[in-house]
């Protein structure tokens, strides 16, 4: 009975002083606390519901109230867009007095739902804080500029580029674009167009009334090209405008050969071209600089594989080949020169091969890295 009176006796003791260090401990964190500034927002997300794209700039201001117990200073306030300029109160806030955060959202060119941050940062105890902006801007009523951005003279074009996109070397495609009357007279088109033979244009109707489209029609014949890869080709058509009446627009293709439907069988049995190394990173050049680099181009298949056509896009890049055939089981070496000449900042230039290798009968060879100006 002693003993267990004992073991009480000193339980008693150890729980009070363990309460003697905790208590003050704890204590002296609340006074810490209160001591300083406390910033209390009224609402920290505000919505603006729905915002007009020409209605200019929206604001709101976020209070708050100083609850701490000493001064507090916004030290900085960061948006998290351009779109959104932040204000602030920059003076000392007192005790009990109030102060604001300010957000100031511009909806031009920003059409559709958006939903802003703004880090606020002050001295005060809870010093991080977030706030909120959201709303959905009303779009401006589109205007032909808008769906028409390329003028000449008073017609208007989506582009003044056509892409006709992969065109295979036995296809005759086409592809129609809209233009747009922005005068206030008739527009008439002319039969007579400027073209390469492998590329046609029309249009209809070819008269254009004011504030109406018509179509122009592009075909594009690559068996009439008779060539492979990238083109860039300058067309011209004609209209009754007094001004600008000759249009002039880009037309490009990337022409591939084209491969018949193979069986596995024949597949397995044609050529394949392995290249060594496919994309180069050459790190850093000094301006002028120029490097060697030797690809090896493998036939992995099991029928001579023949090398159509070698195409750089870029002057820079000068390539060299001993032979266009390279047997079953052999390869060949591309000699790549690069000249880092009038180049300076990052570089990505590509070297594209067209072959008979019905699996992949065009790759592409990247050279990429860092032209130091000197």
């Amino acid at each position: 009975m002693q003993k267990l009176q004992l073991s009480i006796r000193k339980f008693l003791i150890l729980s009070s002083l363990t309460l003697l260090f905790v208590v003050p401990c704890n204590k002296g964190y609340a006074q810490s606390k209160i001591q300083r500034g406390w910033i209390n927002f009224k609402d920290s997300i505000h919505d603006f519901g729905l915002v007009k794209e020409l209605g200019g700039s929206v604001i709101h201001e976020f209070s708050f109230v100083n609850s701490g117990k000493s001064n507090l200073t916004i030290e900085k306030v960061r948006a998290s867009c351009g779109c959104t300029t932040p204000g602030w109160t920059e003076t000392v806030v007192a005790p009990g007095d109030t102060g604001f955060v300010q957000a100031k959202f511009d909806p031009n060119n920003r059409p559709g739902s958006f939903e802003k941050m703004l880090y606020v940062t002050s001295n005060a105890e809870n010093h991080d804080i977030i706030l909120k902006i959201r709303g959905n801007v009303e779009p401006r009523p589109r205007t032909p500029a808008d769906d028409y951005p390329m003028k000449i003279g008073e017609t208007r074009f989506k582009s003044r580029v056509i892409n006709m996109g992969k065109v295979l070397s036995n296809q005759k495609v086409s592809r129609t674009v809209k233009v747009y009357n922005t005068s206030e007279q008739p527009i008439i088109f002319m039969e007579n167009t400027i073209s390469p033979e492998f590329i046609s244009l029309k249009v209809t109707p070819d008269t254009l009334l004011p504030a109406e489209t018509a179509h122009l029609t592009v075909e594009y014949d690559a068996v009439l090209r008779n060539d492979l890869g990238y083109s860039n080709d300058q067309v011209v058509i004609f209209t009754s405008e007094d001004s600008a009446s000759q249009k002039m627009l880009s037309v490009v293709a990337t022409v591939e050969e084209y491969f018949p439907p193979l069986t596995a069988a024949q597949l397995e049995s044609a050529p394949r071209m392995r290249i060594e190394p496919e994309n180069y990173d050459f790190g850093s050049l000094s301006e002028g600089e120029k490097l060697k680099i030797d690809v090896e181009l493998v036939n992995e298949g099991k029928q001579e594989l023949e090398i159509r056509k070698i195409i750089p896009n870029c002057n820079c890049t000068g390539i060299k080949i001993e032979s266009m055939t390279i047997p079953v089981g052999e390869s060949g070496i591309l000699k790549v020169l690069f000249s880092a000449e009038d180049l300076k900042g990052y570089q990505y230039k590509t070297i594209t091969l067209f072959t008979n290798d019905p699996s992949k009968p065009t790759q592409v060879i990247t050279l990429k890295g860092k032209v130091l100006q000197n």
